[in-house]
């Protein structure tokens, strides 16, 4: 079982539930605004996460979720609430002064804990795989969602390195 409280501080990937495609930072760029996107699992720098987490709660601690590579954020563009807005690489701080829409929760979405939802904090959408697509540059987004759905494009498994 994955507990998100021993995580604070690893470096993971994440695998869509559904398809086994990794959150992906395209190419590992550095620039604002790079596209996260699903690809196939290879393991490289750019499919690896530093999960810092940014509060002492321990029911949905609040995390930033940080490009090895890249060493960028996790970002849903501008904080938007739509349905299909992007979700970037972005810079930003760790753990201090952190926008909103680089902050996420990991749901449980499971009754083992092994399966979870990326929910963002500031919008309450979740990290998307568009269509539950497997194939390489798939566009992942923030979608609206419910954990009792448990839609496949947006379950993850974690893997720890």
């Amino acid at each position: 079982m994955a507990s998100f409280q021993s995580l604070d501080g690893a470096v993971v990937s994440f695998l869509n539930y559904g398809t086994g495609t990794a959150i992906d930072l395209t190419k590992g760029g550095k620039q604002d605004g790079t596209p996260v996107i699903g690809y196939e699992y290879h393991g490289g720098e750019n499919q690896k996460w530093k999960l810092q987490k940014v509060d002492k709660s321990t029911v949905w601690p609040t995390f930033t979720i940080r490009n090895v590579q890249a060493d960028t954020n996790l970002d849903l563009y501008q904080g938007g609430k739509e349905d299909g807005t992007k979700i970037t690489g972005w810079a930003g701080p760790a753990t201090e002064n952190i926008n909103s829409h680089q902050l996420w929760y990991f749901v449980t979405a499971d009754d083992a804990g092994t399966v979870f939802m990326i929910q963002n904090v500031g919008t309450g959408t979740f990290v998307d795989l568009l269509n539950g697509n497997a194939a390489n540059s798939t566009e992942i987004s923030g979608w609206g969602g419910y954990v009792q759905n448990k839609n496949p494009h947006q379950l993850w498994r974690v893997v720890r390195h």
